[in-house]
């Protein structure tokens, strides 16, 4: 498949292909889950995440491949929809409203905020995405523990092959598990952890809202030195098609000089997030 071909598939709208297959999700053996005096199969992968799979939508993912369309709902992603009634279809019209509606007062100008119901609000952490990237909205809800916060990701409408370093949603949650997992003494021993994800689809995600501060370079730079490297080789020694093309995105170019990335950490009393831990970067052929 030619890669303008690729590029125009991969943001079309979900459509109509019930022999799609979903992919990368390692499934559990032989769940069962006990509801009432029933007992049911579930589909749980490996990490205990929950998937739920569309009877027949799917969508073209980065490679131009049919893609059965699935919400993966991790066990915190129960227990935050259990506590929000409703949530998800908030904040998917949250970001619809915050890409579209215009401000009365200034009808050039999309609004900023926008409250839901059972007060619930959103607004906007970017003012506009890159093409290709994300938009970012910060879900404010209320529960019985006081005020929680959250971040939605919407995939932009606008895609330029050449500056598009995002991948679905899904393979993203599916990657911060899997490396953390198989990385974890390494993790432990820098006091770095990847965000919590809560729920990930090819085109939409909520995590929980990190509260905290970025680190100063000097802060971060004796971290990432060690962290890059390890991550960088675990990858390579991959060979599942959901780590193709993936990076570890801890440093950038800053004129001639590299400096650890410090806005894709944020720092947590004695503790380093790695809010957005990969990138896609496909060389040139």
């Amino acid at each position: 498949m030619q890669k303008a071909e690729v590029l125009q598939r991969r943001y079309e709208l979900l459509h109509d292909n019930p022999g799609s297959p979903v992919r990368h999700v390692v499934f559990a053996p032989n769940l069962k889950e006990h509801e009432g005096k029933a007992t049911k199969q579930v589909k749980r992968d490996v990490f205990g995440n929950r998937l739920y799979v569309s009877d027949t939508k799917s969508y073209f993912d980065r490679e131009g491949n049919p893609t059965r369309a699935a919400f993966l709902i991790s066990p915190a992603g129960e227990a935050f929809m259990s506590r929000h009634y409703g949530i998800l279809s908030d904040a998917e019209r949250g970001a619809f409203e915050l890409t579209y509606t215009t401000d009365p007062r200034f009808r050039s100008r999309i609004i900023q905020e926008i409250n839901l119901r059972d007060g619930r609000r959103m607004s906007k952490l970017s003012d506009e995405a890159y093409e290709g990237q994300s938009n970012v909205y910060l879900l404010e809800a209320a529960s019985e523990e006081g005020l929680n916060k959250y971040v939605v990701r919407k995939k932009a409408n606008v895609a330029s092959y050449n500056t598009d370093f995002s991948q679905p949603y899904i393979n993203e949650m599916l990657q911060a598990q899997q490396c953390e997992r198989d990385l974890g003494d390494l993790f432990s021993r820098l006091n770095v952890r990847m965000p919590t994800y809560l729920v990930a689809s090819g085109q939409f995600s909520i995590s929980q809202f990190e509260e905290g501060t970025h680190p100063s370079v000097e802060e971060l730079r004796p971290v990432v030195e060690r962290l890059f490297p390890a991550v960088d080789e675990y990858i390579g020694t991959r060979r599942e098609p959901l780590w193709n093309n993936i990076y570890p995105d801890a440093f950038e170019y800053i004129g001639d000089r590299v400096i650890p990335k410090v806005a894709n950490f944020i720092k947590k009393s004695d503790t380093l997030v790695w809010i957005d831990p990969f990138i896609y970067w496909e060389e040139e052929s």
